[in-house]
C-alpha cells in the first residue's frame, strides 16, 4: 500500500514537469517590434574590371561626286573659239544653238555649248563650260536634244582639223599626203588596239582627225537647173548667181566614198572639213537665183542653206544651216 502512494506521487511530479515545459515554449502574444531598432546593411564592394579606355573611332568617307543637270546655253560667248567645221543648224522645237558636222562614217555629230557643275556631297566644287556631245531625235514635226550630264566638255584642240587634212585646198598632192599619213596613223592605232586587247585593257581613243571625212571628186551624172553652171576648169565645181548678184559655189564630192552630194565651197573648190551635204533640190531653186533685179545685201544678214543631217536614231532629215555675213 505504501508503494502505491510513492508511485502515484512520482507520476504527479512527472506530469507537472511536462506541463511546465509546454508553457515555456509557447510563443509570446502581443509582442510588437521595436520601431527604433536600427537596421544596418553593409554595402557590397564591386571592383571595376581592369580594362583600358577605348579610343574614339573616326570614320573617313570619300565624298559623293556627281554632276548637276546640264545647262545648255542659247548662244556661245564671243570669246570662245568655234571650230571651223561646226555648222549652226536650225531645229524646230529647239530654242538654243546646235552645231553639226559630218564625221568619217558619214553620220552627223552634234554639239551644244553648255555648263555643268561638279558636285561633292551636293556642294558645287567647280563649273565646267564648253562644247558637249549631243544627240538629236525627232518628235513629230519637232526635234529635241539630249545630253549626258556626266560627259566632259570637248577638247577643242582635238576637234580642229588635223595638219594632215587636205583643206587648203584639196589638191591631188596633199590628198595623197593625207591618205598616206592617215594610213600610217591607222596602222599605229590598229596596233594599239591589238595590244590593248592582249592586255585586257580598253581600246584607246582614235586620233582626232580620223573622225573627219576626206572629200573626193565625183563624176556621177546629175540633173541640175540651167541657172547652175559648171566651172570649165573643174567639172566637179558648180556655181550659180544668187539674188544679190554674187556667185555661190557648190562642189560635187563624196565624203570617204559614202554618198556623193553637193557641199559648200569657195571659188577654188575648197570644202570645209566636216561640211554637211546640201539638199540641192531645195538649194537650186529659182528663189535663190538672180532675177531681173538684184537685191541689195543687208549687213549682218542671216542666211539659211538646206542641208542633210542624220539623226541619232538613224533617219535622214533636211534642216537649215544658219550663218551670218
Amino acid at each position: 500500500m505504501q508503494e502505491k502512494k510513492w508511485l502515484l506521487l512520482l507520476l504527479a511530479i512527472m506530469l507537472l514537469i511536462v506541463m511546465s515545459g509546454c508553457d515555456a515554449i509557447k510563443p509570446a502574444e502581443n509582442v510588437k517590434p521595436d520601431a527604433t531598432a536600427a537596421v544596418i546593411i553593409k554595402p557590397i564592394e564591386i571592383k571595376a574590371a581592369d580594362t583600358p579606355t577605348p579610343e574614339p573611332v573616326i570614320v573617313v568617307r570619300d565624298p559623293v561626286k556627281s554632276h548637276s543637270a546640264m545647262r545648255i546655253q542659247q548662244d556661245v560667248p564671243v570669246n570662245v573659239q568655234i571650230p571651223s567645221f561646226y555648222q549652226a543648224i536650225d531645229l524646230d522645237g529647239v530654242n538654243h544653238c546646235v552645231y553639226a558636222f559630218t564625221n568619217s562614217d558619214g553620220r552627223t555629230e552634234f554639239r551644244v555649248y553648255a555648263e555643268v557643275d561638279e558636285l561633292e556631297d551636293e556642294n558645287v566644287m567647280n563649273t565646267l563650260q564648253g562644247f558637249f556631245k549631243a544627240d538629236v531625235y525627232e518628235n513629230g514635226d519637232e526635234y529635241y536634244v539630249q545630253t549626258n550630264k556626266d560627259d566632259n566638255p570637248i577638247n577643242i584642240s582635238t576637234e580642229l582639223p588635223c595638219k594632215y587634212y587636205p583643206c587648203d585646198p584639196p589638191t591631188k598632192n596633199n590628198i595623197k599626203a593625207y591618205v598616206r599619213n592617215r594610213a600610217n596613223e591607222q596602222k599605229k592605232y590598229d596596233k594599239a588596239v591589238a595590244d590593248a586587247e592582249k592586255k585586257g585593257e580598253p581600246a584607246p581613243a582614235p586620233t582626232p582627225y580620223n573622225n573627219l571625212p576626206i572629200y573626193t571628186d565625183s563624176t556621177e551624172a546629175i540633173e541640175i537647173p540651167r541657172e547652175v553652171k559648171v566651172m570649165k576648169k573643174d567639172p566637179t565645181l558648180y556655181y550659180y548667181v544668187d539674188i544679190y548678184g554674187e556667185n555661190v559655189y557648190r562642189r560635187y564630192a563624196t565624203p570617204n566614198g559614202i554618198v556623193a552630194g553637193f557641199c559648200r565651197s569657195d571659188e577654188n573648190g575648197k570644202i570645209v572639213p566636216g561640211s554637211l551635204m546640201i539638199d540641192y533640190q531645195l538649194d537650186f531653186i529659182k528663189e535663190h537665183f538672180k532675177g531681173r533685179k538684184v537685191q541689195e545685201k543687208v549687213a549682218n544678214s542671216i542666211y539659211r542653206i538646206p542641208v542633210y543631217i542624220t539623226l541619232t536614231s538613224g533617219e535622214t532629215r533636211t534642216v537649215f544651216m544658219v550663218y551670218q555675213e
